[in-house]
Order: C-alpha cells, then sequence, then structure tokens
C-alpha cells in the first residue's frame, strides 16, 4: 500500500468514527477539517519517522500507534472543548484501533 491509500482510509474512516460520536454536539465541517488535521499530523511520523528510528517492526508499530493516539487524542480535546479528555483519547483510540484493521485488509 502506499502512503497515499493510507491517509484516504485513514480520514475516510477516523473521520467516520468521530462523526458518529460527535454529530449531534459538532458541524460536519469542523469534524472533518478535525480530522484531517489529526491524521495529517501524525500519519507521516506513523509511516516514515518511526519505522526508520527503530529496526523492530513491532516495537515501531506500537510505538508510532501509541504516538498517533496521544497526539490526535489531544488535538480532539483542542477542536471539540465540549468533551472531556479521556472521551478524546477513546475516540482516538477507537480511531486508530479501526483504521489499522482497515489498512490491513488492504494490505
Amino acid at each position: 500500500m502506499y502512503f497515499i491509500e493510507a491517509y484516504a482510509i485513514t480520514i475516510l474512516v477516523e473521520t467516520t468514527i468521530l462523526f458518529f460520536f460527535l454529530r449531534s454536539t459538532y458541524s460536519t465541517q469542523l469534524i472533518i477539517r478535525s480530522s484531517i488535521i489529526a491524521s495529517s499530523v501524525t500519519l507521516p511520523f506513523v509511516w516514515f519517522i518511526f519505522p526508520n528510528i527503530f529496526q523492530s517492526y513491532l516495537l515501531a508499530l506500537f510505538l508510532s500507534e501509541f504516538f498517533a493516539v496521544g497526539i490526535e487524542a489531544g488535538i480532539y480535546y483542542k477542536f471539540f472543548p465540549k468533551i472531556k479528555f479521556r472521551y478524546a483519547f477513546a475516540l482516538s483510540l477507537l480511531c486508530n484501533l479501526f483504521s489499522f484493521i482497515v489498512g490491513l485488509v488492504f494490505l
């Protein structure tokens, strides 16, 4: 899979999940923008930085996903001020878990 394909899948999956959970409180435009920003910040690190820092695939995978969940949780918390950080973290974890699983299907 190429980076651009992974990026598109990530945006589609994660935006859908965010929309499902936040649509009653936030606008579609804000949800889409926040999802794109969060993924645009973290996915290049997940794809290009972590795999080049760590020799172990599993270590790079674990640390990059941990990084993505944490950073994206912070972004969601900032963009969606009515939610608590725990909820932002849970949303980020769910988004990243599903986008990772969908990505595996397309490998």
